[in-house]
């Protein structure tokens, strides 16, 4: 196992981590969480910056890594929309799309074909973490209440977490098709 993929998996134990912080209204487990996420992130950028310079890419990274990313961002949104912070429905829709695409890869996958992401897809999971670590500052903020320093960003936080969810939702739906139609012809043969 190469170190790349190593912190793939490490990035899976990371999001099993945050996940139960993120029922609680204590302010310390909102802060480890978005600690923890912030880690995650890095790890995400950094396993694939380490695999291209060290040219370790390999099979199981690259099929690993994304599933990684939707673990992680599923079970944030998920968390989120259980706590009623954000709405069910755009978690639907943003699972739906990481579910078809993640099963026509894993399709391509098994005939030898391996779909990587493109630019668009790249774009959509940055600015997916960059929203849900500013939802998740916004609710150690929330529940640290006055005595956070940060209190008076509240509202603003509030704001852009949101504004940056609805992006990352168009991103994912936009990435989603440009996918299918990017690989349609692969995808027909992985189909066959």
């Amino acid at each position: 196992m190469t170190f790349s993929t190593f912190l793939t998996i490490l990035r899976i134990a990371f999001a099993a981590g945050i996940l139960p912080l993120l029922s609680s209204e204590r302010p310390d487990a909102w802060l480890i969480a978005l600690i923890t996420f912030a880690l995650a992130g890095l790890t995400d950028w950094l396993d694939g910056f380490l695999a291209r310079r060290w040219h370790q890419t390999s099979r199981l990274g690259t099929l690993l890594d994304p599933i990684a990313d939707k673990i992680l961002v599923l079970g944030v949104l998920g968390m989120l929309a259980w706590e009623a912070i954000i709405p069910p429905w755009i978690v639907w829709l943003i699972a739906l799309r990481e579910i078809i695409v993640t099963a026509a890869r894993l399709a391509a996958a098994r005939k030898g074909a391996v779909l990587a992401a493109a630019k668009e897809g790249k774009w959509k999971a940055a600015m997916q973490m960059f929203g849900l670590g500013t939802f998740l500052f916004w609710g150690w903020v929330q529940a640290s209440g006055s005595d956070s320093p940060f209190y008076g960003l509240l509202p603003a936080a509030w704001i852009l977490a949101n504004g940056l969810l609805y992006v990352s939702l168009a991103l994912t739906l936009f990435s989603g098709f440009s996918f299918f139609r990017r690989n349609a012809a692969v995808l027909r043969n992985a189909l066959q």
